[in-house]
């Protein structure tokens, strides 16, 4: 079996995705694209979504995050970071954003920012288990 002409035909499955994405604006889904896995999916869509000012600001924020947060899968923490900040500045409410700043800021040893940040998340979600793993690892919960 030979995986040249399977890799040749992803790459270009993979391609025309990519561009559909960018064809245009208003395509239906793209919220959830932008928040789905994988960053080659969300990162383009999350962009567009981005690009388009005249949406919502919330979907705008929203938008930011969710490419921060593709940035922070592939580690890319200082972008993460600069997108977490940018959605917490236009939407400050959000937990998610707090808890997903909060991981580079883990990941860089920044552990005041990442225990404020931890905070702030549980604070609007004291049930979630994700946020008090990560506050134990700072040492602040048992």
């Amino acid at each position: 079996m030979e995986l040249l002409p399977i890799t040749v035909a992803l790459s270009a499955l993979s391609a025309l995705a990519v561009a559909m994405l960018l064809a245009g604006p208003g395509v239906v889904g793209d919220k959830e694209d932008c928040a789905s896995n994988p960053p080659a999916v969300s990162i383009p869509t999350c962009i567009r979504i981005i690009g388009q000012m005249r949406d919502p600001i919330d979907k705008i924020a929203d938008g930011i995050a969710n490419r921060g947060k593709a940035y922070l899968w592939q580690n890319h923490v200082d972008r993460a970071i600069a997108d977490l900040d940018e959605a917490l500045s236009r939407k400050p409410t959000p937990g998610d954003s707090h808890h997903n700043r909060g991981v580079p800021y883990l990941q860089k040893a920044q552990k005041e920012r990442a225990f404020a940040d931890f905070r702030k998340a549980l604070d609007r979600d004291p049930s979630d288990e994700h946020v008090k793993k990560n506050l134990r690892k700072l040492g602040a919960l048992p």
